[in-house]
């Protein structure tokens, strides 16, 4: 085999390698590909989760500040009617 034969046979496998290597390149970025894909689904379900307990939370205090307002009045009423049947 003469010089050039052996390296046209050299490129020939660097140009195989090349192409094994490029394959699998694109099968890897496929991969990454469909992780992203699945880690975008996964922080939009996590923001969907961290807006439905910022409402619920929300709500929660919007009770208790209903609950509290009754609460008081419930006791100034009575607190009222004590002292007006105290003045009797």
């Amino acid at each position: 085999m003469t010089n050039n034969e052996l390296l046209i046979q050299d490129a020939l496998s660097q140009i195989e390698d090349g192409s094994a290597l490029l394959t699998r390149g694109i099968g890897t970025q496929q991969e990454i590909d469909e992780l992203l894909a699945e880690i975008d689904a996964a922080l939009a379900k996590a923001d969907e989760a961290v807006s439905l307990g910022e409402k619920t939370l929300k709500e929660a205090q919007n009770t208790l500040e209903t609950l509290r307002g009754i609460f008081l009045k419930k006791i100034f009423i009575s607190n009222s009617s004590d002292s007006t049947k105290a003045v009797k």
